[in-house]
C-alpha cells in the first residue's frame, strides 16, 4: 500500500522512494481502497485495545480478591460474570456511542451547510479569520484568496469547516459527508457500515475476552499445579492434594500473566503508533499495576473496617 511504502521511505530517510512512491500513486482512493485502509488499522487497535482493558479488569479482580482473602472458586465467578457482563456492556455502550456521534456530526454538518446557503459571505469571514489566526498564520490576503477558491465547492467547503471551525475528527466528518451526497459511489451503503461495524465489535470484543480470561484461567490452582509440578510433590511429602498446595501461587501465576499480556499489548499499541514499543510496553504494565494495587490497597481496607 502507498501509506507503508511511504512511511517505510521517511523513517529511512530516503528521499527519492518517496518521491517514486507519490509518482506512482494516486492520492485520491477509490471506495475499495478507503474502507480497506479504514479497517486495516482499525481492526489491529481495537484489538490491543480490548486486549489491554480486558487483561487489566482480570488484574484488578486479582488484586481486589487478593486483599478481601476470597478464594479461587469466588474469584472464577466474580471473573466469569464480569467477562460476560462488560464484554455486552461494550457492545451496548459502543453501539450506542457510534450511533450518537455520527448523529450528532451529520446534523453539524446540516448546520453548516444550512449556514452556508443562507450566509455565505458570514461563513467565508470566520474561515479567514481561523486561517490568518496565530495557529495557521495565514495573511489577509492568501487567507481570503484560499476561502474564496473553497467557496466555489460548497460540498468540500462544508468538510473544511467542520474540521477547522469545528473541530471534529477529520474521519468523522468524510463518514459524514459521504453519506450527505446524493451519489450512491460515493456513499457508504448501510450494510457496508454494518459489516464494519461488526467486525470492529468482534475484534474488540474477542481480544478483550481473550485477554481477560487467560490471566484467571492461569491463576487456576489446577493449572499451577500442572505447571509447576506442584501435584505429585504435594501428595507424596503431605498427601494434600496439587490444587491446594498451589493455592498459594495461584494469584501470583495469574498477575504474571496478565503483567505479561499488558507489556506485550502495550509495546504493539507504541509500535502501530511509531512511538517506541518499550517505553510503551512499560507504561501499560505500569498502570495495569497501579490499578491492582489500588484494588488490593481499597478491597483489603474495606473488608478490616
Amino acid at each position: 500500500m502507498k501509506s507503508q511504502q511511504a512511511r517505510a521511505a521517511h523513517d529511512s530517510g530516503n528521499v527519492e522512494a518517496s518521491r517514486r512512491v507519490h509518482a506512482q500513486h494516486s492520492a485520491v482512493q477509490t471506495e475499495e481502497q478507503w474502507n480497506n485502509l479504514f479497517a486495516s488499522g482499525r481492526l489491529a487497535k481495537l484489538s490491543i485495545e480490548g486486549g489491554i482493558k480486558g487483561a487489566t479488569m482480570s488484574f484488578v479482580l486479582m488484586g481486589a480478591s487478593s486483599g478481601a482473602e476470597l478464594d479461587w472458586g469466588v474469584l472464577r465467578a466474580l471473573g466469569g460474570g464480569a467477562i460476560v457482563a462488560h464484554t455486552f456492556a461494550i457492545v451496548c455502550g459502543r453501539y450506542l456511542a457510534e450511533r450518537a456521534d455520527f448523529a450528532w456530526v451529520r446534523k453539524e454538518r446540516e448546520r453548516e451547510a444550512w449556514e452556508l446557503r443562507h450566509n455565505p459571505e458570514g461563513e467565508k469571514e470566520e474561515m479567514v479569520e481561523i486561517y490568518t489566526s496565530p495557529k495557521h498564520g495565514l495573511s489577509q490576503p492568501d487567507a481570503t484568496a484560499m476561502v474564496d477558491i473553497m467557496a466555489k465547492y460548497p460540498h468540500f467547503f462544508v468538510d473544511v469547516m467542520m474540521v477547522h471551525e469545528l473541530a471534529i475528527d477529520p474521519a468523522k466528518v468524510d463518514l459524514a459527508s459521504r453519506a450527505a451526497a446524493k451519489a450512491k459511489p460515493q456513499s457508504l451503503p448501510l450494510a457496508q457500515r454494518c459489516r464494519k461495524g461488526a467486525a470492529e465489535l468482534a475484534a474488540l470484543c474477542l481480544s478483550f475476552a481473550i485477554a481477560s480470561a487467560a490471566p484467571l484461567v492461569c491463576s487456576s490452582p489446577s493449572v499451577v499445579a500442572a505447571l509447576v509440578g506442584l501435584a505429585a510433590s504435594a501428595q507424596t511429602t503431605t498427601g494434600a492434594s496439587g490444587d491446594d498446595a498451589a493455592a498459594g501461587w495461584s494469584l501470583l501465576h495469574g498477575a504474571s500473566v496478565a503483567i505479561v499480556v499488558l507489556t506485550v499489548l502495550g509495546s504493539l499499541r507504541s509500535r502501530a503508533s511509531r512511538n517506541g514499543s518499550l517505553m510503551g510496553g512499560v507504561l501499560a504494565m505500569f498502570f495495569g499495576c497501579v490499578a491492582a494495587g489500588i484494588a488490593l490497597a481499597l478491597s483489603a481496607t474495606l473488608r478490616y473496617s
